[in-house]
């Protein structure tokens, strides 16, 4: 499958207030927030932000993204690109201005926020634990298609058992939809996905090889496609622009070329003169050649 977002990235909309939007009551206090090989800047669940914010553990932070959804911040490592963007955005500063009071901050003693961003709901800071819901409620219908709408209870659910070949897809507006391992992804999904994607690789520059915006697009690709692997159950191939030559050409031939590069940041060459089509040809052309094909989604940034 091949995703290819809009010519221009957007710029994130201010869907939340700046605090804490908090756990909801179905959330549970004492889970496993389950944030082995996760990385600063990868997307959270409300679950895992919820856990991170009652029991503070050493050195992370749940920090709450314009969207509404929540990222990882590891403090010990540098500040994730996407937590400075979204700073950016939305106080109408820069990266370079984000200082750690941006950030909830922990006191060793008591383990509770304290900060600019660090104001907790009450169902959060006092919870209020649901009974577990029935399987009639929490099951998804035998009959569901991919596309087809389901709680955030039921995308747990499937996300929990690996085995059923079921994903549950958080949409940007904080709704959940379901995925089936082996067929496409459903429209919905793909939508959400390439608006995602403008915004996490965003255009070079023409001084792209002076001015760092190279180096910005191709972290923003590999973080997006590592964090999207974990979404959506496939793999990603990336395909964006970048200002670049390759090692057997001059410096003088840099120009405006499309970059393929895959989730886990193996690249291919760049063409000079290469169009759109010809590379997205070249992108499922690899995925092609690979042993699991239909387990790839080409994604491209135009």
């Amino acid at each position: 499958m091949t995703i290819k977002t809009a010519t221009t990235a957007t710029a994130l909309t201010l869907l939340t207030s700046l605090a804490l939007t908090g756990c909801s009551s179905s959330a549970q206090p004492t889970a496993d927030p389950n944030l082995d090989g996760y990385l600063s800047g990868d997307a959270i669940t409300e679950t895992q932000a919820c856990v991170i914010d009652r029991n503070p553990r050493d050195g992370l932070v749940s920090y709450p993204m314009s969207d509404g959804t929540r990222v990882l911040v590891i403090l010990d490592d540098e500040r994730p690109q996407n937590v400075l963007d979204d700073f950016a955005s939305r106080e109408g500063g820069t990266a370079a201005e984000f200082v750690d009071s941006n950030l909830p901050t922990w006191t060793s003693d008591i383990g509770v926020a304290v900060g600019a961003v660090s104001t907790l709901s009450d169902s959060c800071s006092t919870p209020t634990i649901a009974p577990t819901p029935t399987d009639t409620l929490v099951d998804v219908p035998e009959n569901s298609e991919a596309g087809d709408a389901i709680t955030e209870e039921q995308a747990r659910e499937v996300n929990i058992d690996s085995g059923d070949g079921l994903i549950g897809y958080k949409l940007s507006d904080g709704s959940y939809v379901l995925i089936r391992e082996g067929e496409a992804l459903p429209a919905n999904v793909v939508a959400d996905v390439e608006v995602r994607a403008e915004v996490a690789v965003p255009a070079v520059s023409a001084d792209a090889l002076q001015d760092g915006s190279n180096r910005t697009a191709i972290d923003g690709a590999d973080r997006f496609a590592n964090q999207l692997e974990r979404e959506v159950g496939r793999n990603v191939l990336m395909v964006f622009q970048i200002v670049g030559f390759e090692p057997n050409e001059d410096p003088s031939a840099a120009s405006l070329r499309w970059k393929i590069r895959n989730s886990v940041n193996t690249t291919y060459p760049t063409i000079n003169g290469e169009t759109l089509d010809e590379a997205v040809a070249r992108a499922e052309g690899i995925v092609a050649g690979f042993e699991n094909p239909d387990e790839w989604v080409v994604i491209v940034v135009r």
